[in-house]
């Protein structure tokens, strides 16, 4: 099989456009989260979150034309920014890119509540509503990759993924493999989610999984691993890599940024909305990347875990670390500083560890100060500080027992 390495890298989340500005903001213990009005139009109460700001968004479409008819959505807007940032780092021409694969984690695009309040109201008056003829168009989760492939006159497949908190690791995993059995030389692999969406907001209170603990500073209700977590924040974003085969890459003078050694995608049918509780499948995950990349345990030198900050997770995680790492390799959550933006979330971790790599530096863990009551003391890392790195791997665990690992390593 072919050699898959990463190109390119691209992000888009509150406040930051740029990768390196981010990955600087977290070393340094920058926390995006906030107190927000959902939806003051329609009563909501505050909750602690990362919402992309309307401006931010504003700036963007501005930009590309694509993205100013009406149909399009938040998801899109942040994935085809993110994806086009990756893409300009790489230094492939238009026409290697409309050879490229798409691959997409998406799981769900909503309508705002004053358009559903209003299609409600058209309904019941029995009228016709044509300012909402574009309102299919925009909760279809598949518009991200179809309109990055429309963007670049795509002639490759442009693939949707919607499995949980999972998708952006399986999109990555997706374009791995077809570059590594010969089927492309190169994948536009990433997600986006707006996640911070009224109606993306409530099931996650419904299931008991969101933080609603307003007693704390914003920056400090998200706790991976700590004793007093209680919940999960959600979050905007979006992020790309540009992978290719090394054959590829080397042939065009290209640069890799780092190699993806492992991606392993694993179902485990336990529960909906936790895994067993003994880590014993987030364990088996991991050890078959690590068999993957033909790697011992001893030769991760960090870890980016999933780490929600809620109690089963983090608990599931941190005994799967602990079984499977006897040596004190160091263990970082960004989602206490980025919040969880869903199906985005692990391909922001994959763009932050291979700037881990780049920048032999680990980002810190905020609000971390002792683990919960018969739980492992891992190495969480508190504060952003350099490290020795060689091979760095990331965890995405998501409802419906959807689990992926993913393992970077430097190149020479």
């Amino acid at each position: 099989m072919k050699t898959v390495v990463i190109t390119g890298l691209g992000i888009c989340v509150p406040g930051y456009n740029q990768r390196h500005p981010l990955f600087d903001a977290l070393y340094h213990g920058r926390s995006l989260l906030q107190q927000h009005v959902l939806d003051a139009d329609h009563g909501q109460l505050q909750q602690t979150c990362s919402p992309m700001a309307q401006d931010q968004l504003l700036t963007i479409q501005h930009h590309y034309s694509i993205l100013q008819q009406p149909q399009i959505n938040q998801a899109s807007i942040m994935g085809l920014y993110a994806a086009d940032n990756a893409v300009q780092t790489t230094g492939l021409t238009r026409d290697q890119i409309q050879q490229a694969g798409i691959f997409v984690g998406c799981n769900k695009t909503l309508m705002s509540l004053s358009t559903l309040h209003g299609l409600w109201q058209a309904q019941q008056q029995g009228r016709e509503a044509p300012e909402y003829q574009h309102v299919m168009d925009k909760i279809r989760p598949q518009q991200c990759a179809e309109t990055l492939a429309a963007y670049y006159q795509n002639n490759g497949p442009a693939m949707t993924y919607g499995d949980a908190c999972t998708a952006g690791a399986t999109a990555i995993i997706s374009g791995m493999r077809r570059i590594q059995h010969g089927h492309l030389d190169i994948a536009i692999c990433g997600a986006t989610e707006h996640a911070t969406h009224p109606l993306m907001q409530l099931p996650f209170f419904k299931l008991g999984a969101l933080s609603t603990n307003q007693r704390l500073d914003p920056t400090e209700v998200c706790r991976p691993f700590d004793k007093d977590r209680s919940g999960c924040l959600l979050a905007d974003g979006s992020a790309f890599v540009v992978m290719e085969s090394l054959e590829h890459a080397l042939k065009r003078g290209a640069k890799p940024l780092a190699k993806l050694s492992a991606g392993v995608r694993q179902s485990e049918a336990h529960k909906f909305t936790s895994t067993e509780s003994d880590g014993k499948y987030y364990a088996k995950c991991m050890s078959q990347a690590l068999l993957e990349a033909d790697l011992s345990s001893s030769d991760i030198d960090h870890i980016s875990a999933h780490g929600t900050s809620t109690p089963s997770n983090d608990q599931a995680e941190s005994r799967a670390i602990n079984q499977l790492f006897s040596h004190d390799v160091s263990v970082t959550s960004t989602k206490s500083a980025l919040g969880h933006s869903l199906g985005a979330s692990g391909a922001i971790e994959a763009v932050l560890s291979v700037l881990s790599l780049e920048n032999q530096q680990v980002l810190p863990t905020l609000n971390f100060n002792q683990p919960g009551k018969d739980e492992p003391l891992l190495n969480i890392v508190k504060h952003g500080q350099p490290q020795k790195l060689q091979h760095v791997l990331s965890n995405s665990f998501g409802f419906g027992g959807e689990n992926a690992t993913l393992i970077f390593s430097r190149t020479n």
